[in-house]
C-alpha cells in the first residue's frame, strides 16, 4: 500500500514542475504581515483591519501574502484616514 501511495505522490509531484511561478520581479519590496505591523506600531491584526477597509492590499505570491512597502509607507506618511 505504501508503494502505490508514494507513487501516486511522486506522479502528483511531477506535474506540478508545469506550474507558471508569478513574475512579480518590479523590484519593491514585499514584507510579510508581522514586518509591516512593526513598521507601522500596530498589531497585526491591524494589518487584518487595514486590508478591510482598502486601505492595504495584499499579495499572494504562490499562496503567500505579502505587503507592498510603497503603501506602507504611504500609511506612515498619510495616516489610514
Amino acid at each position: 500500500m505504501m508503494w502505490r501511495y508514494g507513487k501516486r505522490r511522486r506522479s502528483a509531484m511531477k506535474s506540478l514542475g508545469n506550474v507558471v511561478q508569478p513574475k512579480v520581479d518590479t523590484g519593491e519590496k514585499l514584507l510579510r504581515k508581522k514586518e509591516a505591523a512593526s513598521l507601522l506600531g500596530c498589531s497585526v491584526r491591524m494589518i487584518d483591519r487595514l486590508v478591510c477597509l482598502g486601505k492595504l492590499t495584499r499579495v499572494k505570491i504562490l499562496g503567500a501574502v505579502r505587503y507592498r512597502l510603497s503603501e506602507i509607507q504611504g500609511l506612515m506618511e498619510g495616516g489610514a484616514s
